[in-house]
């Protein structure tokens, strides 16, 4: 019981963090991609969801699924989140071919985890994790999580990290953000030069 108190008491700390630095409260997918809150399935595990978390700390939204709710406060992002996957699908596409290019495609030895794009070219493999952060916070936050998520000896190939949204700088030489070997975080800008310098791989 104890236990149940303190999660609910450290997971309302971080929800109203994230309320502070993204000026809105997170739905269910921030729960799985910012490293101070707890994941989905977590909560699920421990409370029985994220809706009931909602409602034991006492918030007047409980379920952003359903209703006027879902369409006010989460459509938007869904939508660009959606049209920003396919534009990358496409450019990708377009540069190396359908065949090169695989959706949400496991990543070293576990097959749970998966990325949002795996790319094949003329000498190897990329990865690709895209993601849209509301502000400079919410990128570093989303970037340390999305560092140790790929924290996998077994993931030998170029990992990118890609910011989609343009007006969120790229630049984390002022904090203590380490990337591994393969790991590079780039904006659309610089991902468009870097795809630019790799060749497709020749089908006959």
């Amino acid at each position: 019981m104890e236990k149940e108190k303190k999660f609910i008491e450290d997971s309302r700390i971080g929800i109203e963090r994230f309320l502070k630095e993204n000026n809105r409260y997170p739905l269910s997918v921030d729960f799985d991609s910012c490293e101070y809150l707890p994941t989905s399935r977590t909560i699920q595990r421990k409370i029985g969801g994220v809706s009931k978390l909602r409602e034991i700390i006492g918030l007047e939204i409980t379920d952003y699924t359903k209703g006027k709710t879902r369409a006010d406060k989460s459509r938007a992002c869904v939508v660009e989140s959606e049209e920003t996957q396919n534009e990358i699908y496409e450019i990708l596409v377009k540069k190396f071919g359908k065949m090169s290019v695989h959706r949400e495609s496991p990543y070293g030895d576990n097959s749970k985890e998966r990325s949002d794009f795996e790319v094949y070219h003329k000498k190897g493999i990329f990865y690709i994790d895209a993601f849209h952060p509301s502000s400079k916070q919410s990128f570093f936050s989303c970037l340390n999580f999305k560092i140790k998520r790929y924290n996998n000896p077994k993931v030998f190939r170029d990992v990118i990290f890609l910011n989609t949204n343009e007006n969120i700088g790229c630049d984390i030489s002022t904090k203590k953000i380490k990337l591994k070997k393969k790991q590079k975080v780039m904006n659309v800008k610089e991902f468009m030069v870097y795809i630019e310098s790799l060749r497709q791989i020749e089908i006959k």
